[in-house]
């Protein structure tokens, strides 16, 4: 698997309702779900058959983008039905606040890639000290 991250920059909270977030996965692109634990925010993405050393995982201007291939039966094979979806896939996620990208990690457990993204301390809410002018 391979995992690269570039600082990615400050998106405001109402973007996690975008579409990158709402909308159905593609022909091609595997389901995922998107929740929030913490301060981190994790995606799920259901990836059976999928080698895991051939995901790509990048995150770059707090765009989290996850590319890879699901490879077709063995062609000797006389395939009598299909349903599931075969050849490259890609799915691309605008993120709602900074991200630390070295704290990233990403866990591969029954066909399903689960990405942390812890959020970045100096995007975090901070309390200000109100001081007394008197």
């Amino acid at each position: 698997m391979v995992v690269s991250t570039r600082l990615p920059s400050l998106f405001s909270f109402p973007e996690i309702f975008s579409a990158p977030f709402t909308a159905a996965a593609s022909a091609s692109g595997p389901a995922l779900d998107v929740w929030s634990e913490d301060e981190d925010l994790v995606v799920a993405v259901e990836l059976p058959g999928v080698d895991p050393d051939t995901i790509e995982v990048t995150l770059e201007r707090g765009v989290l983008r996850l590319k890879g291939e699901r490879k077709p039966l063995d062609e000797s094979k006389r395939v009598l039905h299909r349903e599931r979806v075969t050849g490259p896939f890609s799915r691309t996620l605008r993120l709602p606040h900074r991200v630390d990208p070295d704290k990233v990690e990403t866990t591969w457990a029954n066909g399903v890639l689960e990405v942390r993204l812890p959020r970045a301390d100096e995007d975090r809410p901070r309390r200000i000290e109100v001081k007394s002018a008197g």
